[in-house]
């Protein structure tokens, strides 16, 4: 498990972060690592590596067919 350490000398910063956590009802790590997650959106990514990881036969088949349509035999002379 990767660890980070967070640190600022803004009181402001960290009494929102920890008023935040606790109306959501999570603690003050799980927060941040949220927060940082949507930032970088790795949700995004993983829905996209996600779609691209599940093609079916058919899909690939699909897929393929296009792209012989678009390559002709005398595009590679």
């Amino acid at each position: 498990m990767a660890q980070l350490t967070i640190r600022t000398d803004d009181p402001e910063l960290h009494d929102r972060l920890k008023a935040l956590a606790a109306e959501r009802g999570v603690s003050l790590n799980a927060l941040v690592v949220e927060l940082l997650a949507r930032a970088v959106d790795v949700d995004a990514r993983k829905r996209r590596l996600r779609r691209y990881a599940t093609w079916t036969e058919e899909d690939l088949e699909v897929f393929e067919s296009a792209v012989r349509r678009e390559i002709l035999p005398g595009d590679w002379r």
